[in-house]
This record gives structure tokens, C-alpha cells and sequence, in this order.
């Protein structure tokens, strides 16, 4: 089936078979009360991870649910509706096939994206010069799994920083994913790009500084994924182009070299993302 020896490395790691899956449930429902303090924090790696045993069939999302329902807790009921979202996304393509292949919401269908080989290739490598977006990246790469939360993030980056187009993103992630689902990956991508169904509105950019400052304010997890930035301060770390030189030299980083300089200005980015999905929508009648 074409499986090399870094795909079977990296299933080893969630433990192979339905006795290792079930394992896995119990552990998730034993720590499901406090699913809802962890589940944005990337640097605890404290959530379940149980979507590839979803997607494989080796535990069963009805009996998860009941369980969840069971505790009471409303840590086990964020859970719950977390599961309800795969369920969400799998009616979603079932009911309209065409969104494998096209924009949900037609008025996007057409959108003007960007292309760029060369940015494309540093989003994937973890080289767009913006630390939460690198980590993630890298860390799909490593384990073929990446946090929610940075998921997120990187997709927004992806098609509103860069102006890049979704299917791109939904492409990497379906070849690296251990989880990954045509249903969901898809659903997702369109959320984030604000082109699918009950998607995220296009005005509302994932900021990765903040994000990196409000989920990662000690730098665990990006330091995880980025030892070149290890010795940069904690106050530095989600920016380090802001980073006075003096302190750059100190840690051992010269922007470009060590580490590559950001791909774009976020604000700047983020203003022209904006502008071009509104003038999409009011190409097409759309009032926001």
C-alpha cells in the first residue's frame, strides 16, 4: 500500500489495533473533566488524541459520546461537542459531494487567491518566519498529528496572511495527517478559509502572535519545535523580528540565516485578506 518506514513510525506512536484504542478512550475519558482548561494549551499535549482511532473505526464515536454523557462534567461535555463537529462535517460532504472539489459557499467560488511556490513550500517546511505557525508545521511533519489549536492558526495564516488557496492546505494535511479524514480535513479547511459551510467569518484573522502569547506565554511549545529560538526571551519569542538586535546576537539568531525573516506583515496581510474576500462577496450580491 505504499506505507514507508517514517508513515509506520509515526502510527506506531498512538499504538496500532482496537485493545491500544481502547486504552487510549479510557485515559481520554479519565482526563475528559479538565478537556476544557487543556484543550488550547498545545505546550500541556494533554488532549485526547483520539481522531485517528475515530477515523480508523477502531473505537466508536457513539459509544465516546455516551461515556462522555455519563461523567456530568463540563469538561466531558466540551468534549462531547467536540465529537459532534465530526459528525457535523461528515453530513456536510455527504449531503453536498461537490465541496471535495469546490467552495461550499458559492459565493467564493472564483476567489482571487495568490500563487506562490515559494511561500507555499515555507508554510509547509515551518519556514514562514512566524514562530506559532512554524511549530505546528513542524510538528506535522514529526508526529503526523498537530494541536487544534495551532491547527487552526496555520490555516488561517495560510489563506488570509498569504492569500493562498485552501485546497492547498487541505492537500498537505490530508498527506501528513495520521487523522486524517476527507470529512473533516475538508470541512475545516473551508471553515478557516471562510468559504465553507457555518464558516468562520472572513473578517476574523487568527492573530499568531497573540495566539502564541495567550496559549504558549512560557514558550514551551514552540521552543519544542524550534530549537534555533531557545534562547530567545519569552517576550521576544512571538515576534522575533521585533527583537532589538542586541538581544537577537545574545541568542545566537541572525533573522534569515539561523532563523528566516516573516514572509509577510502580518497587519498589512491581514488588511489585504479583508479587502479582497469582501470585494469577492460583493462581486457576487453578497451583502456581510
Amino acid at each position: 500500500m505504499g506505507v514507508d518506514a517514517r508513515a509506520k513510525r509515526l502510527a506506531a506512536g498512538f499504538g496500532p489495533g482496537e485493545r491500544a484504542a481502547r486504552r487510549a478512550m479510557r485515559r481520554a475519558l479519565t482526563g475528559a473533566d479538565d478537556y476544557g482548561r487543556v484543550r488550547n494549551l498545545p505546550a500541556e499535549d494533554a488532549t485526547t488524541k483520539l481522531s485517528p482511532q475515530l477515523h480508523f473505526g477502531t473505537i466508536s464515536a457513539r459509544e465516546l459520546e455516551a461515556l462522555l454523557l455519563e461523567r456530568e462534567t463540563e469538561g466531558a461535555l466540551e468534549l462531547r461537542r467536540q465529537i459532534a463537529w465530526r459528525d457535523f462535517w461528515l453530513n456536510v460532504i455527504g449531503r453536498f459531494p461537490a465541496n471535495r472539489d469546490l467552495e461550499h459557499d458559492e459565493r467564493m467560488r472564483g476567489m482571487r487567491w495568490r500563487r506562490s511556490a515559494r511561500d507555499l513550500d515555507a508554510w509547509k517546511r515551518g519556514r514562514t518566519g512566524v514562530p506559532w505557525i512554524d511549530a505546528g508545521m513542524r510538528q506535522l511533519l514529526a508526529q503526523g498529528w498537530m494541536h487544534n489549536r495551532v491547527r487552526m492558526a496555520v490555516a488561517s495564516y495560510l489563506t488570509k496572511n498569504l492569500l493562498l488557496d485552501w485546497r492547498h492546505g487541505e492537500a498537505h494535511f490530508m498527506r501528513h495527517l495520521l487523522d486524517g479524514d476527507e470529512a473533516q480535513n475538508n470541512g475545516n479547511w473551508q471553515w478557516a478559509g471562510s468559504v465553507g459551510a457555518d464558516a468562520q467569518p472572513y473578517f476574523r484573522i487568527f492573530n499568531p502572535v497573540r495566539q502564541q502569547q495567550r496559549f504558549d506565554p512560557d514558550g514551551i511549545y514552540v521552543r519544542r519545535w524550534l530549537p534555533e529560538l531557545a534562547e530567545l526571551p519569552d517576550r521576544h519569542l512571538a515576534a522575533p523580528w521585533e527583537a532589538p538586535g542586541p538581544v537577537l546576537a545574545e541568542a545566537g539568531i541572525e533573522l534569515g540565516s539561523e532563523y528566516p525573516e516573516p514572509l509577510v506583515d502580518l497587519g498589512e496581510s491581514r488588511a489585504e485578506a479583508i479587502s479582497r474576500f469582501r470585494d469577492q462577496r460583493d462581486r457576487n450580491g453578497s451583502a456581510d
